[in-house]
């Protein structure tokens, strides 16, 4: 996540501080997010998408997420 999200960022010219203020978060709150650190809830990821232009699903990767949940493996590593 983190690299698309800096990425997107860096793409609309803002700082980590500008998209922070306009999604009501503070910085360290985005930066920690941006690292991958913390997780934005939904209604936050919709956000910032939305401050970035950009889709959802594809800057913070929620289908590959909802597909691993679908499909858990099992111990060996090998998907039912």
């Amino acid at each position: 996540m983190r690299d698309r999200l800096a990425e997107a960022r860096k793409n609309k010219g803002f700082t980590q501080k500008q998209v922070s203020e306009l999604v009501s978060i503070s910085r360290s709150l985005y930066s920690f997010i941006e690292k991958g650190i913390r997780y934005p809830t939904f209604g936050l990821t919709k956000k910032i998408a939305e401050v970035l232009d950009e889709n959802v699903e594809e800057l913070f990767y929620l289908l590959k997420l909802q597909s691993e949940a679908k499909h858990p493996s099992d111990q060996s590593g090998v998907r039912r």
